[in-house]
Order: C-alpha cells, then structure tokens, then sequence
C-alpha cells in the first residue's frame, strides 16, 4: 500500500514504496529520493518543514533534511516499522513495530530510545 502526503503546500508530494521520495508534479522529477530503505511503509514530516521520517519492513527508519537532501541517522529497530509520528512540537517521534511495541524518541538524541510502550495494546 503506497502512501502519498502533499509537502507543505506546495506541488511537490511525498510518496512511499520502492521510489519512495519527494517529487515535484509541474516536472514529475524527484527533488529528494530516499534511498536507505528497499521500501519506505511509512513517513512523517517534521513541523518545521525541511525534515521527513521514513520507516520500513526491514526494520529501520531514518531521519532526513530534504533540503539539505541528506540521511541524518538511520535506527535499526527489532521488528518491522508500520508506522512512525513526530509529536506537534517536533522534538518526540513515536516509531510503530510490527511487534507490537512503540518506541519514543527524543529527535536530538535519536541513538538513545526515550521510552519503550509494550503492545498490543488492548481497552
């Protein structure tokens, strides 16, 4: 399942799959591609607009600066990501695991997970 989110509001969109990255739609050209994951399943963009975090199947996500149009870090995870959120402050990331797990990290330190949530989580 593929996933597409406009950026920003502007004529560039931000899709997931194998070519996976940002892409202008006056041109169809990729401004930004995304090539530390085989598939991207997910991706969040950061509120200030120039960062974008990816997850994948094969366990990791990673964190970039479109504009700058680099990898920022990449994390390996213990199972699959299926889903990945920054906070509305920027600062919080919650990373989804098909395990069932959520981890959450603070972005400035992302090497050290902040705080582990053990699913599934049930009411």
């Amino acid at each position: 399942m593929g996933i597409a989110k406009f950026w920003n509001g502007t004529d560039k969109i931000f899709i997931s799959g194998k070519e996976s990255g940002l892409y202008d739609l006056t041109s169809a050209d990729a401004t930004y591609r995304v090539t530390c994951h085989e598939v991207v399943n997910h991706f969040s963009f950061h509120p200030n607009a120039t960062l974008v975090v990816t997850g994948s199947h094969d366990g990791s996500w990673s964190l970039h600066d479109v504009n700058a149009r680099q990898i920022l870090v990449k994390i390996q995870e213990q199972s699959p990501v299926t889903v990945i959120e920054f906070h509305p402050d920027g600062l919080v990331l919650a990373v989804g695991l098909a395990s069932g797990a959520v981890n959450i990290y603070d972005i400035r330190t992302p090497e050290e997970r902040a705080m582990q949530l053990v699913g599934p989580i049930n009411n």
